[in-house]
């Protein structure tokens, strides 16, 4: 598998990544209530497929003090809805995450995205007092802004790609070919630093996280690289399995 600067991503932006949590969400409807179009094409194919619940699975490895490896896993993401636009977003423990929506304030390009808007814990939802930017959907390349004092996100690249085991065989985009049993992923790159941890994190659009890396005071810390995926593809209309 190829990564660009040893990249794979938590997240977790504003949650603990030692809790592997995070979240996400969105909804929508017509004048007349039925369901519509959540991501206008004005603005694009999603970053994260809010508008259903689905599955991802990584590849999760964390390395000791000497790089050496200490733990090898598989980690479950799981996004699902929480009601009136919400969805929770987690890692492995999906009992508690963080809660997330996707808002583009009348197709507003400059701050539409995907904003952290609370925490959950089994039934219970907090809701903050004021919504954060975690995703723009429409990012411009230098662009930074902070998700919570101290923790600071930007673009790197919006266009780094990544090979990953096969996900979409049938999805006929011609930016992700499948390439001796390998798949090239289309990337949007971000970087999250807080302190002396540094976390890098690829998105695809239509699907969300991919991979990430995540590094205290220039030692590694873990990695996760997507090994399958189970909801509906923003590319066609077949449910795709790992």
């Amino acid at each position: 598998m190829k990564s660009t600067p040893r990249v794979f991503a938590a997240l977790a932006a504003g949650a603990a990544f030692a809790a592997l949590s995070g979240c996400m969400a969105m909804d929508a409807k017509d004048a007349s209530g039925t369901s519509n179009d959540l991501f206008p094409k004005p603005l694009g194919v999603a970053i994260i497929p809010l508008e259903q619940e689905f599955w991802s699975s990584f590849r999760y490895v964390e390395f000791d003090t000497t790089g050496g490896v200490f733990m090898r896993q598989e980690l479950a993401l799981h996004v699902a809805p929480k009601g009136k636009g919400i969805y929770g977003y987690a890692f492995e423990d999906t009992s508690r995450g963080i809660l997330v929506a996707f808002r583009d304030f009348g197709g507003n390009r400059d701050s539409a995205g995907i904003y952290i808007v609370g925490r959950y814990h089994d039934t219970t939802m907090i809701l903050d007092s004021q919504e954060v930017l975690w995703l723009p959907q429409v990012p411009k390349a230098g662009a930074s802004w902070y998700t919570e004092p101290g923790r600071k996100t930007e673009l790197v690249s919006l266009d780094t790609a990544i090979w990953t085991e096969t996900l979409f065989a049938y999805e006929n985009d011609p930016a992700a070919p499948v390439r001796l049993g390998f798949q090239r992923q289309p990337t949007l790159l971000f970087k999250e630093t807080k302190d002396d941890t540094l976390t890098y994190y690829h998105f695809r659009r239509g699907v969300g996280c991919v991979a990430f890396e995540r590094s205290v005071a220039g030692k590694l810390l873990a990695s996760g690289s997507i090994i399958s995926f189970y909801g509906r593809s923003r590319y066609s209309d077949h449910i795709v399995f790992d």
